[in-house]
């Protein structure tokens, strides 16, 4: 979820708020499909770190995609996306992702006589899209963090020429076990970390190209994808695994690794920059991301009254580099609640409504891509709808709904309109958690429903609150409510089913 008037909702939210602890009344086949443990079994999937956060344009993204697919199969919807599959392609002009003729190798000093060390792309390196294009060649050397802190008298340059030289440096500033940095406050880091700092240095010391690599303590899933970036850093920049970094070092022949050089600054407080010989070689390519909605369809199975009701959540989240971030520090978000919890909670009600009987709307479901980066899936949505707008009753977001607790369920949006307001008030009276109608809407922020309410289409906006973890590394499954989650679910169950039978 993007940001938000929160002090607006808040406000408005304690005003209108309708709490009830009535019984919910479901079928038992309905029911059956909308526990906690099945909730819980969606976010561990789809928020697991090694999934680098779903990240638009990356192998995680991917996987969760490719996951929410075959759900949707599993519940018995129809593939809504191109050429008969469940994928809707578009592209984003603020990721990019590796093109062809990406490349890294290195060739170790002649006297080690030692064989090329050839990168694979994607699984040793990847290009990042905070530096530029084209390609180099030159010596390479270790340049710690890369970073100059006058105020400290720290230069990892100080005894180190880096003149016509690629650089090996690594990601954040020095820091402590946890990852917190020993420059800035908690949680926080200073200027010194950010990649396109490091880049512009490096720069100024002569540097042709720079090698990135992630300290344990700061990303342990070692998550190299950097996507977000428009190509027009200081100079090519790429992200390599500790893995590739170690055999890299290994061919000076002092067996340094990356956690050895980090341990080591750490406990002297000094720079350990040093030559490590041998040619490094490599070019960045790079194109706009191809990303995808996952869409599929429940189509009526009685009378059809022509009426499609959508039901969409985001399943992207952040990279892992920091930009975005509220805990402005490199390491994987995972993404649990926002919105791992969301597409969970769609899951279950695709799952439900299959099982209901007398059907009379066609009900879309739509996980959208790139909704972190100005809602791109939602937005392309609306250009290419699998069915006309004019048919569509509502459009209903879900997004962070799993921290849910005392606060309840924040509806916001067409609360007012009849058509969706009235199902909206019967569902919270018997739903389990408090409800608070809001009839505020937005065209331009919040999250995904955004795009429709400029067409005009009615608009329900399902949300929790804003916890600390939100965009931060520690957004994790182990946090979330998975019983409020299928609570949720429940409610917005009555909500749409309402919705379809008017």
């Amino acid at each position: 979820m993007r940001s938000a008037a929160t002090a607006l909702i808040v406000c408005l939210a304690a005003s209108l708020s309708a709490c009830s602890m009535l019984p919910e009344q479901l079928d038992p086949a309905v029911a059956a499909v909308m526990t906690p443990k099945a909730f819980a079994g969606h976010v561990n999937f789809l928020a697991d770190p090694k999934l680098g956060g779903r990240v638009a344009g990356t192998d995680g993204n991917r996987v969760a995609r490719e996951y929410i697919a075959a759900q949707f199969r599993q519940a018995g919807l129809t593939p809504a996306g191109d050429a008969g599959t469940f994928f809707q392609a578009f592209t984003n002009d603020r990721l990019r992702t590796p093109a062809d003729g990406c490349d890294l190798r290195f060739a170790p000093p002649p006297t080690t006589s030692q064989p090329a060390i050839v990168g694979r792309c994607g699984r040793d390196f990847a290009p990042s899209a905070q530096g530029k294009l084209g390609a180099f060649s030159a010596p390479l050397v270790f340049a710690g963090y890369g970073a100059h802190n006058r105020i400290r008298g720290y230069n990892d340059y100080e005894s180190l020429s880096a003149r016509g030289a690629v650089v090996m440096i690594l990601a954040g500033e020095p820091h402590n076990a946890a990852g917190q940095s020993r420059w800035a406050l908690h949680d926080e880091t200073t200027g010194l970390a950010d990649l396109p700092y490091k880049l512009r240095l490096a720069r100024e010391q002569g540097a042709v190209a720079a090698l990135v690599v992630a300290p344990p303590a700061l990303m342990p899933a070692d998550d190299i994808d950097d996507v977000l970036g428009d190509c027009t850093g200081a100079l090519p920049a790429i992200r390599i695994t500790r893995a590739f970094a170690d055999r890299l070092l290994a061919t000076g022949g002092e067996n340094r690794t990356i956690e050895q050089l980090v341990s080591l600054m750490h406990r002297t407080r000094r720079p350990a920059s040093f030559a490590i010989g041998g040619l490094a070689s490599g070019k960045i390519a790079l194109t706009e991301a191809t990303c995808h909605n996952v869409l599929g369809v429940l189509k009526p199975d009685g009378p059809d009254d022509g009426r499609v009701v959508l039901i969409g959540a985001h399943y992207d989240h952040l990279p892992a580099t920091g930009q975005l971030a509220k805990d402005d520090r490199p390491g994987v978000r995972p993404g649990a609640d926002d919105n791992a919890s969301g597409v969970s909670t769609m899951l279950l009600l695709s799952r439900a409504l299959a099982a209901t009987r007398d059907r009379r709307s066609t009900f879309v479901f739509a996980a959208f891509d790139s909704e972190d980066e100005g809602f791109f899936g939602s937005r392309y949505y609306v250009r290419h709808p699998a069915f006309p707008l004019e048919r569509m009753t509502a459009m209903v977001n879900i997004d962070q709904v799993g921290r849910i607790g005392w606060r309840g369920v924040l509806v916001l949006g067409s609360t007012l309109d009849p058509s969706v307001g009235g199902p909206v008030k019967g569902a919270g009276r018997a739903s389990l958690l408090p409800v608070a109608r809001v009839p505020v809407t937005s065209a331009r922020q919040w999250s995904d429903q955004a795009p429709f309410v400029r067409t005009g289409v009615p608009t329900l906006f399902i949300y929790g609150y804003r916890p600390p973890e939100y965009h931060t590394c520690g957004d994790t499954a182990d946090l979330v409510n998975a019983s409020n989650g299928a609570a949720v679910a429940r409610l917005i169950y009555g909500i749409v089913r309402e919705i379809g039978a008017r």
